[in-house]
């Protein structure tokens, strides 16, 4: 890369890098729950990393081209803190804010970093670093059933879907552990270029082991998100213009290989499932498919019930919303459907708006831009942005996932630290 800092700073460094490695362990395994809030590491790390930043002194400065992401998630907490007035259920009123606070905090921590174009390679390595952690994880919980970090009640309610061992590891279910693999496979993806034979043997090696693993998760969005992911960053390596039109075009050739996948997939699951002989059962999804649809339904009928303003913050999961029958599991299993069920129609469009805005000056800053390190890290975060359109319509608890959020802090940070970088470089 061009010139950034003076030098990167090792606190600064081991601040993000331990910050990010605590987001991926997650809060509902190895937190603290508290009256009010559940203690979790990374938010221990946020409190340590505020401290920090302030005898560091830090200064926040916002760059037009970002800034808007910023007012949207201050707007969002504003009408989230708002919405106590009409919520039914205060606990989850309380708990839900609690993790957008947490959230937005980590969007205004990474912004503190000076040196936060220099940590896309820190970044990149800790995640690759979990995600072996991972998968071999993974494949301890589906050949031996031992699932240590879920409790034994919610593993029975899993497995009664799936019928099948399922990788979970501390995402408490199947397609919040497949959303992460498929996040960290398109970094691994963006790793690939300009590294020895044997360190792309080491990643080539970890692709291969893990992407068995998604598919015994079961997760079919979040196989055609990694897809779209990673036919965008490779569409994004090979042309030195990269438009929206070309983004469509990777799109469809994505979905067009995928087809395959789709038709045979139940037979594609079993014979993973027989040939490692999980379960000896074949695997019926068919009440897991009612569940979503009826919690589909029900997200439906919040936002029209509640007259277009949502149902408040973190009350999307209240049981006294459940008119369809979603077989005990009230949790939205869709980000974007959730954002309009808490936080009413205009907030929802507004997302969605700003979402894609921020993909095309993604694909903008790519087009410009002619050092060949900045590109990489633009192909990285527009294939995962991209691949996260179709993956986020699977998991569940989103809004608790501290990892999502310490990538996005790191990702709008980064780009506002970039145009930043250039503003100074015209003047």
């Amino acid at each position: 890369m061009r010139e950034q800092t003076n030098g990167t700073s090792k606190k600064a460094t081991v601040l993000i890098t331990i910050l990010t490695a605590a987001a991926v362990l997650g809060s509902t395994t190895f937190g603290i729950r508290l009256p009010v809030f559940m203690l979790s590491p990374v938010r221990i790390m946020l409190l340590i990393t505020v401290v920090a930043s302030f005898f560091m002194g830090a200064k926040l400065v916002f760059a037009h081209e970002v800034s808007s992401i910023y007012k949207f998630w201050g707007c969002l907490f504003l009408y989230a803190c708002l919405s106590g007035f009409w919520v039914v259920d205060n606990q989850k009123w309380m708990t839900g804010l609690s993790y957008l606070l947490t959230g937005i905090l980590i969007f205004f921590v990474f912004l503190c970093f000076d040196e936060i174009l220099s940590f896309f390679k820190v970044f990149q390595v800790v995640i690759a670093l979990f995600l072996i952690l991972i998968i071999i994880w993974g494949w301890y919980e589906v050949t031996t059933g031992n699932y240590m970090f879920v409790q034994k009640k919610e593993v029975i309610y899993l497995l009664s879907f799936e019928k099948n061992r399922v990788p979970i590891f501390v995402f408490l279910n199947t397609n919040n552990y497949a959303l992460f693999v498929s996040f960290a496979l398109i970094l691994l993806f963006s790793m690939m270029t300009g590294h020895s034979i044997i360190k792309k043997l080491i990643y080539i090696g970890l692709i291969v082991s893990s992407f068995p693993l998604l598919i015994i998760s079961n997760s079919r969005a979040n196989v055609i998100g990694l897809a779209i992911g990673i036919a965008v960053w490779i569409f994004a390596g090979m042309t030195s213009k990269l438009t929206m039109r070309k983004v469509v075009i990777a799109v469809l050739l994505a979905l067009a290989v995928l087809i395959f996948v789709i038709v045979f997939w139940s037979s594609i699951n079993n014979a993973l499932s027989e040939f490692f002989y999980f379960s000896g059962k074949k695997a019926d999804s068919s009440k897991s498919n009612i569940s979503r649809s009826n919690a589909t339904k029900n997200g439906i009928e919040m936002v029209f019930n509640s007259f277009g303003l949502g149902v408040g913050c973190g009350n999307s999961s209240a049981p006294v919303y459940s008119v369809y029958n979603t077989m005990g599991n009230y949790d939205q299993h869709n980000w974007w459907l959730l954002v309009f069920c808490e936080y009413g129609i205009i907030f929802g469009v507004a997302y969605i708006i700003i979402y894609i805005l921020q993909i095309r000056k993604l694909l903008r800053f790519l087009r410009n831009e002619t050092d060949s390190e900045y590109r990489k890290v633009f192909s990285a975060f527009a294939a995962i942005d991209t691949a996260f359109i179709v993956c986020l319509v699977s998991p569940s608890g989103i809004v608790a996932m501290e990892w999502l959020w310490v990538y996005w802090g790191f990702r709008y940070a980064w780009v506002n630290k970039y145009c930043l970088t250039q503003l100074e470089n015209t003047e």
